[in-house]
């Protein structure tokens, strides 16, 4: 079973907490809290979108989205996931 560490991450990183958990911890699992203005944020940043458009993503409270650092791009493989729920197929 992996090591579960809990740091703040302006404790260790003097730039933007992205960019060092991104470089700092390549190739591992990054699971991070944050509020929906954040989300759609590192959304915006992944995309290549302005703050403005960003503002169309609705974020819900407890949703998991996940970014995934393909190279030096990211990829969105989920937004609002909700993964303790089963999918409803009717």
């Amino acid at each position: 079973m992996p090591r579960l560490r809990m740091e703040k991450a302006s404790a260790w990183c003097p730039v933007s907490p992205s960019a060092c958990a991104s470089a700092a911890h390549a190739g591992e699992d990054i699971v991070i809290v944050a509020h929906g203005g954040s989300i759609r944020a590192a959304l915006a940043h992944a995309l290549g979108l302005t703050g403005h458009q960003a503002l169309a993503f609705s974020i819900r409270n407890l949703g998991v989205t996940r970014l995934e650092r393909v190279a030096s791009d990211w990829r969105v493989a989920a937004v609002n996931e909700e993964p303790w729920n089963a999918p409803d197929w009717e």
